[in-house]
């Protein structure tokens, strides 16, 4: 079974932005769609968001994908590592190293857990068939550094579009099309 698991950032689900086109589109490909709702903003812990996670482990296999925003690019490197988890593929949308530009630690000092560690970055390398980190040109929420570090150290092949700023709810944000190239490619092996 071909599973693609999305996961959503910390301040909206995915639907409140681009998630009902793009699970259009991961549907067509034959996918079927494993959506948890982690808690956002205050309530979120990496302990909470490991829990939910947890509670899907039986969709996981060889062919399982993951669509991440944001928060959750970072999460997943390290959720991968601490379930010692492989993937078929993962998108990032918007993934970046943490960064204490980034970390929004005044008012969320909770996110400081979800810094990645070198050995997470490199089991993702290392375990993960088809990598890509989506992110835009004029990113509001992360730095251009963090958003180009992250994709190096991960591996992923980097797609930089115009003009999308963090993809969320504020950058207004309802589709990525030049996702479809990429399900393509990973629908066929």
């Amino acid at each position: 079974m071909k599973n693609f698991i999305l996961i959503h950032g910390m301040s909206s689900h995915l639907d409140e932005s681009f998630g009902i086109k793009i699970k259009e589109r991961i549907k067509n490909h034959g996918f079927e769609i494993i959506e948890p709702f982690f808690p956002l903003k205050h309530q979120i812990s990496l302990e909470n968001w490991t829990e939910e996670l947890d509670k899907f482990q039986k969709y996981f296999n060889d062919k399982t994908c993951f669509l991440c925003h944001s928060l959750g690019c970072v999460f997943i490197i390290k959720y991968l590592f601490k379930r010692k988890i492989k993937a078929h593929a993962i998108i990032s949308i918007a993934g970046a190293d943490f960064d204490e530009k980034n970390s929004l630690g005044e008012k969320y000092p909770q996110l400081y857990d979800f810094k990645e560690l070198e050995e997470e970055y490199e089991y993702a390398k290392n375990n993960v068939k088809y990598f890509f980190n989506i992110y835009s040109d004029d990113d509001n929420v992360l730095t251009q550094d963090s958003l180009i570090s992250y994709t190096k150290k991960t591996g992923a092949t980097g797609i930089i579009i115009k003009g999308r700023g963090h993809f969320g709810r504020s950058s207004g944000v309802r589709d990525i099309p030049e996702i479809e190239n990429i399900l393509n490619k990973i629908s066929e092996n």
